[in-house]
């Protein structure tokens, strides 16, 4: 079968209904009938059609260069090239980033460099996802400076999974003076093992569940008086460090006049 024939039986099979499971199962078995080259052809061809064939291709030649060491570099300065066309630079964008381990060390620090040039907060999202995976360009030092840089959320949270104790403990009180989600501050203090009486003290004005809760998980000694101010302090959801966060410390560091106090309190709201 030409590969001619076998993109249009792709290409017929994508249009059945969503929920027919059988011609699902077939447009897959055809795209695994693709060879390399024509996967790549496939990918660059493809770019205008419905998201569910592209998708199924680029998946396709990230699970075969996952299995067998293939060169797929010319792939993505031919993807690259199409970007011209301002109504594919988005699908082009997001097939270079899901293949981006595909390619080989070279052309990925190419592709982080023209992500980090473009300045925005599409390619940053996807620069930070790239490096974040890639553990032969991947340094503390530059998730850092992006930090420093933009105050994403989302290099925080690449820090606070992969960086060194003494970067998250130098970093700790801008996360919470910039509003950084509480989890993911509560993760950069216990990774960081210690913190100055400084950041929490910040901690404990701006972000009171997450300081009763890293109290409870460094058995930090808190009084009933402070745990029941903590409590009214902290946000009224129990999701997200809220309340809820805040009352579990609470029972964690066992402070049961502290509890009965507030169930009395806040039933009674």
């Amino acid at each position: 079968m030409t590969f001619e024939n076998k993109l249009t039986r792709i290409r017929g099979l994508s249009k059945a209904d969503f929920y027919d499971n059988t011609a699902s199962s077939f447009m897959h078995a055809y795209v695994g009938c693709l060879s390399v080259d024509e996967l790549c052809d496939a990918a660059i061809i493809t770019l205008k059609d419905p998201l569910q064939i592209h998708m199924a291709i680029r998946k396709r030649i990230s699970r075969v260069c996952e299995e067998r060491r293939i060169d797929v570099d010319n792939l993505s300065v031919r993807l690259i090239e199409q970007g011209e066309d301002r109504r594919l630079r988005s699908r082009i964008e997001a097939c270079l980033s899901h293949l981006f381990l595909s390619f080989s060390p070279t052309r990925r620090l190419f592709l982080l460099d023209r992500w980090e040039d473009k300045n925005t907060s599409s390619a940053r999202a996807r620069w930070l996802k790239a490096i974040n995976a890639d553990n032969i360009h991947y340094g503390d030092d530059l998730i850092a400076r992006c930090w420093q840089n933009t105050r994403d959320q989302k290099a925080a949270r690449v820090l606070v999974n992969r960086g060194a104790p003494e970067i998250l403990k130098g970093l700790a009180y801008d996360f919470i003076v910039s509003g950084v989600e509480g989890w993911v501050v509560g993760k950069a203090i216990l990774k960081a093992g210690g913190v100055s009486d400084d950041v929490w003290d910040i901690l404990r004005e701006r972000q009171p569940a997450t300081y009763a809760y890293l109290c409870a998980k460094r058995l930090r000694p808190l009084a009933e008086s402070e745990a029941v101010q903590i409590v009214l302090d902290s946000p009224d959801e129990f999701y997200n460090g809220g309340r809820g966060l805040a009352i579990w410390s609470l029972g964690q560091l066992g402070l049961e006049q502290a509890l009965d106090e507030l169930w009395t309190k806040l039933r009674n709201r």
